[in-house]
């Protein structure tokens, strides 16, 4: 499977793909990562490009254009993952 970790590289995959293919955005724990810079009152502008392609990602969903689903690794770790709509 395809992989992106950035904003950009989200973006351009979104762009190309066609319905059905899928790409993992981010890989971890999500919410976790995130709320670490949230809590050290990091805006947004400064979080990490892998955390800004999952707001990418985020963004799509909201839009209609992608699917979202995770799959569980293990405790705590997950692959997240886009599928065009």
């Amino acid at each position: 499977m395809k992989e992106v970790d950035t904003e950009d590289s989200f973006a351009h995959w979104l762009y190309k793909a066609k319905k059905g293919e899928k790409v993992m955005y981010f890989d971890g724990f999500l919410m976790y990562e995130r709320q670490k810079f949230v809590m050290a009152g990091i805006p947004k502008e400064g979080f990490p490009q892998k955390i800004k392609a999952a707001t990418a990602a985020w963004r799509a969903y909201l839009e209609g254009l992608v699917v979202l689903v995770q799959r569980k690794r293990d405790e705590g770790e997950y692959e997240y993952i886009a599928v065009k709509a």
